[in-house]
């Protein structure tokens, strides 16, 4: 896979690198992890690390789903919003 590809794949699935940093609630997050692609086996993987530099929390969400969850949108929404749980729930 060619570097221009991956990061296509990865700005597809990731987070919108331009919504980085961000303010919510007091905290200043940054964007550390951004890997959200398909392997070879056709499960979605990923790979996010957010960081407040106000109060120096890091939350990560890492894993991989079954194929079935591939093409479910909501999946991926939901794993984005369990990345940001910690800031959404409590103020910096």
């Amino acid at each position: 896979m060619l570097l221009d590809e991956k990061l296509e794949e990865v700005e597809e699935l990731g987070f919108d690198r331009e919504t980085f940093p961000l303010y919510y609630n007091g905290h200043h997050i940054w964007l550390l992890q951004n890997d959200a692609r398909i392997t070879v086996d056709e499960r979605l993987q990923v790979h996010f690390t957010l960081y407040c530099v106000q109060c120096d929390r890091e939350n990560t969400v890492r894993g991989r789903a079954p194929p079935v969850e591939r093409f479910s949108e909501r999946y991926l929404q939901d794993i984005k919003v369990l990345a940001m749980r910690p800031f959404v729930h409590s103020s910096c």
